[in-house]
């Protein structure tokens, strides 16, 4: 066995990883990187998003920068990469450049595109483009709809009274299906419970026509006019 061992050493293969002391990768490295992420070969993914979370605040503005012109499958793998970072490590401005893009993508006409984009803000947040995320409960994907409804029923304070009364201007709205509106009484039935637990809420029936339902509707507005927000309960 020693003599077979000397005569078919194992060759000394490179460590997989960068040596701590190792150059940081160039610009057009990473952006190559932030491309690899829509390989069809998993374990390219895999190396190009450890490169990039070791490149940080670099490795992200390469992925912005990709995104601002990628094709539709390269534009997913960046968002779903960027939904699985931790924001808050990489410094306000680049979150705030994240989420932007992010926002921009809930436009999309690609339907795989607007619902990365949305699980992107549910997962870290959408800060500044709050407005545009909670419009997004109307989209006529139900995935989109549904992390809208995942990141306000948790993090209820996020919304103000104005945002409230958006959501509930949506149930007398007879042109979204009901399956639409459903959600809509979803999130507003957990931020209810958030902010006024104890109390019972006014009844409304999504699968029901609104304009059978106004005075259900005229207490819901009532409420979201008036409820107090802040501090968050506990």
């Amino acid at each position: 066995m020693e003599a077979r061992a000397r005569e078919y050493a194992a060759p000394v293969r490179p460590p997989l990883e960068p040596a701590p002391q190792s150059q940081a990768p160039s610009a057009p490295v990473l952006e190559q990187y932030a491309k690899d992420l829509a390989s069809s070969t998993p374990l390219v993914r895999m190396q190009a998003a450890n490169r990039l979370r070791q490149a940080q605040v670099a490795g992200v503005q390469a992925c912005l920068r990709v995104l601002d012109s990628a094709e539709s499958a390269v534009a997913g793998a960046i968002l779903r990469f960027l939904a699985t970072l931790n924001l808050e490590d990489i410094g306000a401005e680049p979150q705030g450049a994240v989420r932007l893009a992010a926002a921009r993508h809930l436009k999309s006409p690609d339907v795989s595109l607007r619902v990365a984009a949305a699980q992107l803000l549910c997962a870290t947040g959408p800060g500044p483009t709050r407005t545009e995320f909670l419009a997004a409960i109307v989209d006529p994907e139900r995935k989109v709809r549904w992390a809208v409804v995942r990141r306000f029923a948790e993090f209820a304070h996020e919304l103000e009274n104005a945002q409230l009364m958006v959501l509930v201007s949506f149930l007398a709205d007879a042109k979204l299906g009901s399956a639409t509106r459903n959600d809509v009484h979803t999130l507003l039935l957990a931020v209810f419970e958030k902010f006024s637990r104890g109390l019972r809420p006014e009844g409304y029936d999504p699968y029901a026509e609104p304009k059978d339902q106004r005075a259900a509707i005229a207490a819901w507005e009532a409420w979201a006019r008036g409820v107090a927000i802040s501090p968050t309960p506990r």
